[in-house]
């Protein structure tokens, strides 16, 4: 039983990405799975960046169990129960200002790094 998080930030150079993979135990919270992964600060800026509505941020999941992913855009918090088997994403980028080589590393990295083997 597991959840990935995956964080990538192509506001910053260089882009950050990164994957984490971590047990996942009933009534874990998004944020306390991001906490857990990225560590305290960086799950308080999310969340208050989700709450000021901060474009530059999307935050969305995805469910390998029953396929469901969250609503185009995302989430608007952290503060919901994580199933089993499911992917946060956390990205942070300026759809006008990225480079293509951002793009195409961000894309090559996804590519390289989504796989279903990380559920149980």
């Amino acid at each position: 039983m597991s959840i990935v998080v995956f964080h990538t930030d192509l506001t910053v150079q260089p882009s950050i990405l990164a994957k984490y993979v971590i047990a996942w135990r009933e009534g874990m919270t998004a944020f306390e799975a991001i906490q857990k992964t990225l560590g305290n600060d960086m799950a308080k800026r999310v969340s208050h960046d989700l709450a000021i509505d901060n474009r530059d941020l999307v935050v969305s999941w995805y469910n390998k169990d029953t396929d469901e992913t969250s609503d185009y855009g995302g989430v608007g918090s952290l503060d919901w129960e994580v199933p089993n088997n499911s992917a946060i994403t956390v990205s942070y980028d300026h759809n006008t200002t990225i480079s293509q080589t951002q793009e195409d590393e961000y894309m090559t990295w996804w590519e390289q790094n989504w796989d279903d083997g990380d559920f149980d």
